[in-house]
């Protein structure tokens, strides 16, 4: 075919490795082609190894940011009141958090979600939460909640009226 045609073995790399081999041998006496060639080969291999970097750099920064993210999360402080007086109550910050959350989410709230309504605060807010996210819908996961409340409610029903029937029973004998 050609008459610089490589005869050599050709060796595979191993599936699993990341280098690029490339063995070029070229007697071409057009530069301009030689140059495309190369400027191929350079863009590939450069692209390759920005993704190399790239992942590597983003897997550094995510462990740096956990650590210092882990490191303030445990940090201890003491809240204080807007005058700067100490209000009793410390922790970490990672406590207070979870605190604060539970608290917000156990908050008793009216039928439009405020807590700030001065009458039909009758649920909390995290009850309101999971019923607003089924309210006006007719979702799948709604219908079998409400199918399992009404059938366990049935089954109740059935067991009391049982076990009430059997104890009149019990009581006539």
């Amino acid at each position: 075919m050609f008459d610089n045609e490589y005869e050599g073995p050709y060796e595979a790399p191993p599936e699993n490795s990341k280098k690029a081999m490339v063995e070029v041998e070229v007697s071409w006496s057009n530069s301009d082609v030689m140059k495309q060639v190369v400027s191929v080969i350079a863009k590939q291999i450069r692209q390759e190894i920005e993704a190399d970097v790239k992942a590597a750099v983003e897997k550094k920064l995510e462990n740096q940011v956990n650590a210092t993210l882990e490191s303030v999360l445990d940090h201890k402080i003491e809240r204080t009141n807007q005058w700067g007086e100490s209000t009793g109550v410390s922790g970490s910050i990672r406590e207070l958090l979870m605190r604060d959350v539970e608290n917000w989410l156990n908050d008793k709230v009216d039928e439009n979600g405020r807590a700030f309504a001065r009458y039909g605060k009758n649920q909390t807010r995290a009850q309101y939460l999971f019923n607003s996210m089924f309210k006006g819908r007719d979702s799948k996961l709604a219908k079998i909640v409400k199918e399992a409340i009404a059938r366990d409610i049935g089954n109740i029903q059935e067991a009391v009226e049982a076990a009430v029937k059997e104890e009149i029973r019990k009581k006539l004998k």
